[in-house]
Formats: structure tokens, sequence, C-alpha cells
């Protein structure tokens, strides 16, 4: 019985944490609303999954693209709602495209299955 216990505690490794860089801590306290959105949805993925840093800047950089296209498709046509969600849709293909070709596989199908996930659990509202 303390063999067993022995071999849990010697072969149990803890999980390697993301370090999230200061510049997107800082992005979090934005008083851009768009900048706030992509720091804070890349904070909640790091916190969860481990991903090395340039891939973690990488998908930084693509979700502020996106969340800035989605912040000026709002802001021109607040009241043709087709016209909005095509240009969102058009900004969020880009996005995974960008992602796709930049970060690594494994990382990839982590955001991905990740943003799945989080769409499932908490549903549009239109």
């Amino acid at each position: 019985m303390l063999q067993h216990i022995f071999n849990l505690i010697t072969f149990w490794k803890p999980k390697p944490k993301t370090q999230v860089p200061p510049f997107i801590k800082s992005k979090a306290e934005s008083s851009l609303f768009y900048e706030k959105e992509a720091a804070f949805k890349i904070i909640k993925f790091a916190k969860r999954h481990f991903i090395d840093a340039a891939d973690l800047q990488e998908l930084f950089d693509a979700e502020l693209e996106y969340e800035q296209k989605k912040y000026q498709a709002r802001h021109d046509f607040p009241h043709q709602t087709a016209i909005r969600k095509s240009d969102i849709a058009a900004a969020k293909k880009l996005k995974y495209e960008r992602i796709k070709e930049t970060m690594s596989v494994d990382a990839y199908r982590k955001y991905r299955s990740y943003r799945a996930r989080q769409k499932k659990k908490y549903p549009q509202k239109d």
C-alpha cells in the first residue's frame, strides 16, 4: 500500500502553466473594448491550457484583429443585421485561417476545440 502511494507521488507531475506576457495583461486593463475583449479571451484560454509564448502572441494578434473588425462592423452597420453578421463571419474566417497558418498544429487544435466548447456552453443571443 505504501509502495503504491509512493509510486503515485513520484510519478505525479504538475501541469505546466502558460506564462502570460505582461503586455497582454496590460491590454486587459485597456480603455478600448476590443483590446480588453481579446486580452480576456487569451488570458482565460492560457489559464486552462499550456501554450508556448510565440503561439500565445500570434493568437493574441489574431484575436485583436478580429475584435477590431467586429467592433468596426458593429459601429458602421448598427441597424443592418445581415451586413454586420456577414462582416463578422468573414473576419472570424480570416482569424482562423491566420491562426491555422502561423500556430503549431497542437496549439491550433487546442484553441479551436476550446472555442467550440465555449460556444456550446455560452450560446449567442440574437
